[in-house]
């Protein structure tokens, strides 16, 4: 048998000189350029969910990734400061810019259930001192006493409190 050295297509690359074969690039990442020794990692606000790829594909508009080398769609969420309202949808909403508290990925059910798969840093919540309603998350309430309302879920009251924003006693 012949080994003859080829140079690798864009998509793929060799680990080391004087190998015969060509290895596509991983899923989060890319090689533009033929002839490379490794691919790249897809930059923030991109990724890539097929092997053997030249180029990353973009988040949606309003989404980003995390960091680098993005494997999935799902990598993809809301900027800080705004949250995604549905679930399979990717439309991002400015979140309140007082009494709420939306990091990178926010979801109105990561902020009703007050918990995300990222962990408790990407947890959106109402701050202490305000109240939102259930069906209206994004409706943002200063409270007349930070102790009615001690923030977290929408519609969360202390002592048994109740109603908009927790000022009917139990």
């Amino acid at each position: 048998a012949t080994h003859i050295c080829q140079v690798c297509e864009p998509g793929s690359y060799q680990s080391a000189s004087a190998t015969t074969s060509c290895i596509p690039c991983p899923s989060g990442e890319y090689e533009d350029q033929p002839g490379q020794q490794a691919c790249r990692r897809c930059e923030a606000g991109n990724y890539q969910d097929q092997l053997g790829q030249s180029d990353c594909k973009a988040c949606p508009v309003g989404t980003t990734s995390l960091g680098r080398g993005a494997v999935e769609i799902e990598d993809c969420g809301c900027h800080a400061g705004s949250i995604k309202m549905a679930a399979g949808s990717n439309n991002c909403t400015k979140c309140s810019d007082e009494g709420m508290f939306c990091p990178f990925a926010s979801t109105v059910d990561v902020l009703r259930s007050q918990s995300s798969p990222l962990g408790e840093d990407f947890q959106p919540r109402v701050l202490e001192g305000f109240y939102s309603a259930e069906l209206d998350p994004l409706s943002i309430f200063k409270c007349r006493s930070t102790s009615h309302c001690p923030g977290g879920a929408p519609a969360h009251c202390a002592g048994g409190r109740r109603g908009i924003p927790c000022s009917l006693c139990p």
